[in-house]
C-alpha cells in the first residue's frame, strides 16, 4: 500500500463514529483510534512494523498538532483523545485536501 491508500483506509475506517474510540489504538471489536486506524489497513501490527506508508501518513497527520503537555502521548494520539470525533475527522480531512488524498470540498 502506498501513503494514499493507507490514508484512505484509515479515514474510511474511523469516518464511521462506531468504529473510532479513544485511549486505545485498537480494541477486540477492531474500533480504532487515530494512531490505531493507521496500522489496521495494512494489518502489519502497530508501530514496530510499519513502513514508508504508514509512516508518511502518521507525519502529515502530526505535522501541525501541539505535543501532550504530560508527555505521555505522541501528538496524534494526544488529539484523537483530547477531541470530539467530528473535530478528529475534521482533521484527518484538511490534511487529506493538503496531501492531495482527498479532494477539496466546496
Amino acid at each position: 500500500m502506498n501513503a494514499e491508500a493507507v490514508f484512505l483506509a484509515a479515514y474510511e475506517l474511523i469516518s464511521d463514529p462506531k468504529m473510532w474510540i479513544q485511549g486505545q489504538s485498537i480494541d477486540g471489536a477492531g474500533r480504532c483510534c487515530s494512531v490505531g486506524a493507521i496500522s489496521n489497513p495494512g494489518s502489519r501490527g502497530l508501530y514496530q512494523d510499519w513502513g514508508l506508508p504508514e509512516d508518511a501518513v502518521y507525519g502529515a497527520l502530526s505535522a501541525d498538532l501541539p505535543e501532550d503537555p504530560a508527555d505521555t502521548l505522541t501528538p496524534l494520539a494526544y488529539f484523537n483523545d483530547t477531541h470530539t470525533h467530528a473535530e478528529v475527522i475534521a482533521h484527518w480531512r484538511k490534511t487529506g485536501e493538503r496531501e492531495g488524498w482527498l479532494e477539496k470540498q466546496s
